[in-house]
Protein backbone atom coordinates (compact mmCIF):
# COMPACT_ATOMS: atom_id res chain seq x y z
CA UNK A 1 0.00 0.00 0.00
CA UNK A 2 1.34 3.41 -0.20
CA UNK A 3 2.00 5.22 2.46
CA UNK A 4 -1.56 6.66 2.72
CA UNK A 5 -3.75 4.74 1.10
CA UNK A 6 -6.71 3.37 3.19
CA UNK A 7 -5.47 2.54 6.29
CA UNK A 8 -4.94 3.78 9.41
CA UNK A 9 -0.88 4.16 9.15
CA UNK A 10 1.14 3.02 12.61
CA UNK A 11 3.54 5.35 11.62
CA UNK A 12 0.81 7.63 12.99
CA UNK A 13 2.13 5.99 16.25
CA UNK A 14 4.65 7.14 18.23
CA UNK A 15 7.44 5.35 19.51
CA UNK A 16 9.11 5.17 22.88
CA UNK A 17 12.49 5.27 21.18
CA UNK A 18 12.10 6.22 17.40
CA UNK A 19 15.52 4.50 16.66
CA UNK A 20 13.88 1.45 17.36
CA UNK A 21 11.43 0.32 14.47
CA UNK A 22 10.54 -3.20 16.13
CA UNK A 23 7.77 -3.18 18.32
CA UNK A 24 7.88 -3.64 22.05
CA UNK A 25 6.05 -6.76 21.74
CA UNK A 26 9.18 -8.49 19.99
CA UNK A 27 11.79 -7.45 21.54
CA UNK A 28 10.12 -8.18 24.98
CA UNK A 29 9.41 -11.79 24.14
CA UNK A 30 12.85 -12.17 22.28
CA UNK A 31 14.70 -10.90 25.38
CA UNK A 32 12.65 -12.85 28.12
CA UNK A 33 12.50 -16.61 26.32
CA UNK A 34 15.20 -19.04 27.19
CA UNK A 35 14.30 -21.27 23.94
CA UNK A 36 13.09 -19.99 20.69
CA UNK A 37 11.23 -22.39 17.80
CA UNK A 38 11.69 -20.67 14.85
CA UNK A 39 9.11 -21.78 11.78
CA UNK A 40 8.55 -18.63 9.77
CA UNK A 41 10.86 -16.57 9.45
CA UNK A 42 10.95 -13.40 6.80
CA UNK A 43 14.44 -11.90 5.59
CA UNK A 44 15.08 -8.66 7.48
CA UNK A 45 11.69 -8.91 9.15
CA UNK A 46 11.80 -8.31 12.77
CA UNK A 47 12.26 -11.60 14.05
CA UNK A 48 15.33 -11.75 11.25
CA UNK A 49 16.90 -8.74 13.38
CA UNK A 50 16.02 -9.79 16.27
CA UNK A 51 17.53 -13.33 16.23
CA UNK A 52 20.61 -12.48 14.80
CA UNK A 53 21.11 -9.62 17.05
CA UNK A 54 20.64 -12.62 20.19
CA UNK A 55 22.37 -15.02 18.50
CA UNK A 56 25.62 -12.12 17.91
CA UNK A 57 25.75 -11.54 21.63
CA UNK A 58 25.83 -15.19 22.32
CA UNK A 59 22.91 -15.67 24.28
CA UNK A 60 21.52 -19.18 21.70
CA UNK A 61 18.76 -21.13 22.12
CA UNK A 62 17.34 -20.63 18.83
CA UNK A 63 16.25 -23.23 17.23
CA UNK A 64 15.18 -22.97 13.31
CA UNK A 65 12.47 -26.08 12.06
CA UNK A 66 14.05 -26.76 8.73
CA UNK A 67 10.95 -27.50 6.51
CA UNK A 68 9.66 -26.57 3.17
CA UNK A 69 8.76 -22.75 2.73
CA UNK A 70 9.49 -22.18 6.67
CA UNK A 71 12.74 -19.80 6.35
CA UNK A 72 14.77 -19.12 3.07
CA UNK A 73 17.53 -20.96 2.91
CA UNK A 74 19.53 -17.75 2.84
CA UNK A 75 18.37 -16.65 5.96
CA UNK A 76 18.46 -20.26 7.81
CA UNK A 77 22.22 -20.49 6.67
CA UNK A 78 22.86 -17.37 8.23
CA UNK A 79 21.61 -17.95 11.79
CA UNK A 80 23.10 -20.96 11.47
CA UNK A 81 26.60 -20.03 11.32
CA UNK A 82 25.98 -17.73 14.18
CA UNK A 83 25.42 -20.53 16.56
CA UNK A 84 21.27 -21.29 15.85
CA UNK A 85 20.24 -24.89 15.93
CA UNK A 86 18.71 -26.55 13.04
CA UNK A 87 15.86 -29.31 13.42
CA UNK A 88 14.77 -31.08 10.63
CA UNK A 89 11.78 -33.15 11.57
CA UNK A 90 11.04 -36.71 10.28
CA UNK A 91 8.08 -38.05 8.56
CA UNK A 92 7.03 -39.74 11.38
CA UNK A 93 7.44 -36.46 13.36
CA UNK A 94 5.33 -34.65 10.64
CA UNK A 95 2.82 -37.70 10.44
CA UNK A 96 -0.68 -37.05 10.56
CA UNK A 97 -2.32 -37.53 14.31
CA UNK A 98 -4.53 -40.95 14.24
CA UNK A 99 -6.71 -39.38 16.47
CA UNK A 100 -8.31 -35.18 17.00
CA UNK A 101 -10.47 -34.21 19.66
CA UNK A 102 -13.60 -33.05 18.48
CA UNK A 103 -15.66 -29.76 20.13
CA UNK A 104 -19.62 -29.52 19.48
CA UNK A 105 -20.36 -26.56 18.31
CA UNK A 106 -22.87 -24.18 19.97
CA UNK A 107 -24.62 -21.08 19.22
CA UNK A 108 -25.81 -18.13 21.19
CA UNK A 109 -29.46 -17.18 21.67
CA UNK A 110 -28.61 -13.45 21.21
CA UNK A 111 -28.17 -13.23 17.19
CA UNK A 112 -25.84 -10.44 14.97
CA UNK A 113 -27.02 -10.42 11.54
CA UNK A 114 -24.14 -10.21 9.25
CA UNK A 115 -25.27 -7.94 6.28
CA UNK A 116 -24.31 -8.09 2.44
CA UNK A 117 -22.05 -5.92 0.91
CA UNK A 118 -22.85 -4.49 -2.73
CA UNK A 119 -20.88 -6.40 -5.90
CA UNK A 120 -18.02 -4.40 -7.20
CA UNK A 121 -20.27 -2.90 -10.21
CA UNK A 122 -22.94 -1.38 -7.88
CA UNK A 123 -19.74 -0.27 -5.45
CA UNK A 124 -21.05 2.99 -4.04
CA UNK A 125 -18.23 3.47 -0.91
CA UNK A 126 -15.01 4.03 -0.14
CA UNK A 127 -12.75 1.75 2.14
CA UNK A 128 -10.94 2.77 5.41
CA UNK A 129 -8.50 -0.50 6.42
CA UNK A 130 -6.98 -0.49 10.20
CA UNK A 131 -3.20 -1.92 10.97
CA UNK A 132 -1.77 -2.60 14.16
CA UNK A 133 -0.08 0.19 16.20
CA UNK A 134 3.51 -0.87 17.54
CA UNK A 135 3.78 1.94 20.76
CA UNK A 136 1.68 4.63 21.56
CA UNK A 137 -1.61 5.86 20.69
CA UNK A 138 -1.59 8.93 18.62
CA UNK A 139 -1.97 11.40 21.51
CA UNK A 140 -1.01 9.03 24.18
CA UNK A 141 2.10 9.51 26.01
CA UNK A 142 4.87 6.85 26.43
CA UNK A 143 4.10 6.67 30.29
CA UNK A 144 0.35 6.33 29.65
CA UNK A 145 1.04 3.54 26.93
CA UNK A 146 3.11 1.19 29.73
CA UNK A 147 1.10 1.96 32.39
CA UNK A 148 -2.04 0.16 30.25
CA UNK A 149 0.38 -2.78 28.94
CA UNK A 150 1.58 -3.08 32.65
CA UNK A 151 -2.89 -3.12 34.11
CA UNK A 152 -3.66 -4.85 31.28
CA UNK A 153 -6.09 -2.05 30.36
CA UNK A 154 -8.82 -2.32 27.63
CA UNK A 155 -6.38 0.29 25.59
CA UNK A 156 -3.74 -1.97 25.73
CA UNK A 157 -4.70 -4.00 22.69
CA UNK A 158 -2.80 -2.44 19.52
CA UNK A 159 -3.55 -5.14 17.10
CA UNK A 160 -5.80 -4.22 13.90
CA UNK A 161 -8.95 -4.95 15.62
CA UNK A 162 -8.22 -3.01 18.67
CA UNK A 163 -6.85 0.16 16.22
CA UNK A 164 -10.86 -0.48 14.99
CA UNK A 165 -12.48 -0.38 18.24
CA UNK A 166 -10.50 2.53 19.14
CA UNK A 167 -12.09 4.41 15.95
CA UNK A 168 -15.77 3.26 16.65
CA UNK A 169 -14.91 3.99 20.11
CA UNK A 170 -13.84 7.77 19.69
CA UNK A 171 -16.36 8.16 16.64
CA UNK A 172 -12.81 9.71 14.67
CA UNK A 173 -10.62 8.62 12.05
CA UNK A 174 -7.24 10.55 13.25
CA UNK A 175 -5.18 11.88 10.26
CA UNK A 176 -1.17 11.46 9.88
CA UNK A 177 1.51 13.80 9.12
CA UNK A 178 3.78 11.49 8.37
CA UNK A 179 2.45 10.27 4.57
CA UNK A 180 1.53 13.30 2.25
CA UNK A 181 4.11 15.60 1.38
CA UNK A 182 4.72 18.61 3.08
CA UNK A 183 3.40 17.74 6.36
CA UNK A 184 -0.14 17.90 5.46
CA UNK A 185 -2.00 15.78 7.70
CA UNK A 186 -4.38 13.02 5.76
CA UNK A 187 -6.94 10.47 6.05
CA UNK A 188 -7.00 7.54 3.44
CA UNK A 189 -9.24 5.31 1.55
CA UNK A 190 -9.30 3.28 -1.37
CA UNK A 191 -11.99 3.32 -4.10
CA UNK A 192 -11.52 -0.41 -5.02
CA UNK A 193 -14.66 -2.38 -4.09
CA UNK A 194 -14.37 -4.25 -1.02
CA UNK A 195 -15.43 -7.73 -2.69
CA UNK A 196 -11.95 -7.07 -4.72
CA UNK A 197 -9.18 -5.90 -1.57
CA UNK A 198 -7.97 -9.11 -0.90
CA UNK A 199 -6.08 -9.15 -4.74
CA UNK A 200 -4.42 -5.80 -2.70
CA UNK A 201 -3.65 -7.85 0.40
CA UNK A 202 0.52 -7.82 0.30
CA UNK A 203 3.54 -7.96 2.50
CA UNK A 204 5.82 -4.93 2.21
CA UNK A 205 9.22 -6.46 3.40
CA UNK A 206 10.82 -2.49 3.76
CA UNK A 207 7.70 -1.69 6.45
CA UNK A 208 8.43 -5.07 7.97
CA UNK A 209 4.29 -5.14 7.62
CA UNK A 210 1.11 -6.21 5.40
CA UNK A 211 -0.87 -3.81 3.66
CA UNK A 212 -4.79 -3.81 3.45
CA UNK A 213 -5.53 -5.57 6.63
CA UNK A 214 -9.07 -7.40 6.89
CA UNK A 215 -10.28 -4.57 9.35
CA UNK A 216 -11.81 -1.73 8.40
CA UNK A 217 -14.85 0.68 7.49
CA UNK A 218 -16.39 1.60 4.29
CA UNK A 219 -18.45 4.74 3.81
CA UNK A 220 -20.02 6.23 1.40
CA UNK A 221 -18.33 8.18 -1.23
CA UNK A 222 -20.91 10.92 -1.27
CA UNK A 223 -21.35 11.68 2.75
CA UNK A 224 -17.60 11.70 2.19
CA UNK A 225 -17.35 14.17 -0.98
CA UNK A 226 -19.30 16.44 1.29
CA UNK A 227 -16.78 16.76 3.52
CA UNK A 228 -13.90 17.48 1.18
CA UNK A 229 -12.78 13.94 0.15
CA UNK A 230 -11.00 14.03 -3.22
CA UNK A 231 -9.37 11.28 -5.31
CA UNK A 232 -5.00 11.63 -5.06
CA UNK A 233 -3.57 12.51 -7.81
CA UNK A 234 -0.70 10.03 -9.44
CA UNK A 235 1.68 11.18 -10.94
CA UNK A 236 5.91 11.52 -10.94
CA UNK A 237 7.98 14.72 -10.12
CA UNK A 238 6.87 16.82 -12.73
CA UNK A 239 3.24 16.44 -11.69
CA UNK A 240 4.24 17.79 -8.22
CA UNK A 241 5.91 20.89 -9.44
CA UNK A 242 2.75 21.47 -11.98
CA UNK A 243 0.41 21.20 -8.59
CA UNK A 244 -0.88 24.52 -6.75
CA UNK A 245 -0.84 24.67 -3.21
CA UNK A 246 -4.55 23.21 -2.87
CA UNK A 247 -3.65 20.21 -5.14
CA UNK A 248 -0.48 18.97 -3.40
CA UNK A 249 -1.95 17.28 -0.24
CA UNK A 250 -3.69 14.63 -3.01
CA UNK A 251 -0.38 13.84 -4.52
CA UNK A 252 1.05 10.79 -4.53
CA UNK A 253 3.70 9.10 -6.62
CA UNK A 254 2.23 6.99 -9.95
CA UNK A 255 5.24 4.52 -8.78
CA UNK A 256 8.28 4.09 -6.65
CA UNK A 257 10.74 1.57 -6.09
CA UNK A 258 10.93 -0.88 -2.99
CA UNK A 259 13.14 0.53 -0.77
CA UNK A 260 14.85 -2.48 0.54
CA UNK A 261 18.47 -3.95 -0.34
CA UNK A 262 18.98 -5.82 -3.89
CA UNK A 263 19.31 -9.25 -2.03
CA UNK A 264 16.11 -8.95 0.29
CA UNK A 265 14.18 -7.83 -3.04
CA UNK A 266 15.54 -10.42 -5.10
CA UNK A 267 14.56 -13.27 -2.59
CA UNK A 268 10.94 -12.06 -1.69
CA UNK A 269 10.45 -11.80 -5.32
CA UNK A 270 9.66 -8.31 -5.32
CA UNK A 271 8.89 -5.96 -8.49
CA UNK A 272 11.42 -3.62 -9.56
CA UNK A 273 8.83 -0.82 -9.79
CA UNK A 274 5.51 -0.62 -7.08
CA UNK A 275 2.49 0.45 -8.74
CA UNK A 276 0.21 2.67 -6.52
CA UNK A 277 -1.93 3.66 -8.94
CA UNK A 278 -4.13 -0.23 -8.09
CA UNK A 279 -5.49 1.10 -5.15
CA UNK A 280 -7.47 4.40 -6.28
CA UNK A 281 -6.73 6.24 -3.15
CA UNK A 282 -8.58 9.14 -1.82
CA UNK A 283 -7.80 11.67 1.05
CA UNK A 284 -9.28 13.49 3.33
CA UNK A 285 -7.47 16.51 5.03
CA UNK A 286 -7.50 16.75 8.50
CA UNK A 287 -9.05 14.38 11.27
CA UNK A 288 -12.64 12.79 10.05
CA UNK A 289 -15.76 13.06 12.72
CA UNK A 290 -18.00 10.00 12.43
CA UNK A 291 -20.47 11.10 15.27
CA UNK A 292 -22.59 12.36 12.50
CA UNK A 293 -22.47 9.42 10.32
CA UNK A 294 -25.63 7.77 9.21
CA UNK A 295 -25.92 3.93 9.76
CA UNK A 296 -26.74 3.66 6.11
CA UNK A 297 -23.76 5.11 5.17
CA UNK A 298 -21.18 3.61 6.86
CA UNK A 299 -19.98 -0.84 6.54
CA UNK A 300 -17.69 -2.46 9.32
CA UNK A 301 -15.50 -5.43 7.76
CA UNK A 302 -14.15 -8.06 9.85
CA UNK A 303 -12.67 -11.18 9.27
CA UNK A 304 -14.27 -13.39 11.32
CA UNK A 305 -17.41 -14.11 13.47
CA UNK A 306 -15.65 -13.94 16.62
CA UNK A 307 -14.33 -10.20 15.48
CA UNK A 308 -17.52 -9.27 14.34
CA UNK A 309 -19.13 -10.16 17.82
CA UNK A 310 -16.48 -8.39 19.80
CA UNK A 311 -17.43 -5.26 17.46
CA UNK A 312 -20.98 -5.59 17.66
CA UNK A 313 -20.44 -4.66 21.79
CA UNK A 314 -18.83 -0.88 20.49
CA UNK A 315 -21.18 0.12 17.33
CA UNK A 316 -24.15 -0.25 16.12
CA UNK A 317 -23.43 -0.06 12.62
CA UNK A 318 -23.79 -2.93 10.44
CA UNK A 319 -21.29 -5.47 10.18
CA UNK A 320 -20.12 -7.60 6.84
CA UNK A 321 -16.71 -10.53 6.68
CA UNK A 322 -13.92 -9.19 5.17
CA UNK A 323 -13.92 -11.53 1.14
CA UNK A 324 -11.87 -13.89 1.60
CA UNK A 325 -12.13 -16.78 -0.63
CA UNK A 326 -11.82 -19.09 2.47
CA UNK A 327 -14.74 -18.30 4.09
CA UNK A 328 -18.18 -19.14 3.29
CA UNK A 329 -20.63 -16.72 4.10
CA UNK A 330 -23.61 -19.08 4.64
CA UNK A 331 -25.72 -20.37 7.37
CA UNK A 332 -23.03 -19.49 9.46
CA UNK A 333 -23.84 -15.44 8.64
CA UNK A 334 -25.59 -15.27 11.82
CA UNK A 335 -23.45 -15.27 14.82
CA UNK A 336 -23.73 -14.96 18.97
CA UNK A 337 -23.46 -10.98 19.89
CA UNK A 338 -22.43 -11.37 22.91
CA UNK A 339 -24.31 -8.64 24.33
Amino acid sequence: MSPSSGSTEPEQCSSLDPTIAIPERDRTLAAAADELLVLGLRSNGHWHRLLRDRLRTGAGGVTLVDLPNLEGATVRDELASLGAAVWKPTSVETGPLSSVPVRVATLSEDILELVPFLAADGWVSLSHTTRGCPGPWPEQSPEDYLDSLLLSRSDADHSPVGTLERILQQQRLIASARTAREGVRVVSFTASPLSLLPELRRFRPHRSRWDFEPFGLCLRRSWLEERGARPVIYGDEVTWRDLNTNDRPFFQLAQSQPRVPAEAAAEEQMPAHIDWTIEREWRHIGDLDLSQLPRECGLIFVPNYATARRIATVSSWPITLWPDPAVEVGEESRVGSGQ
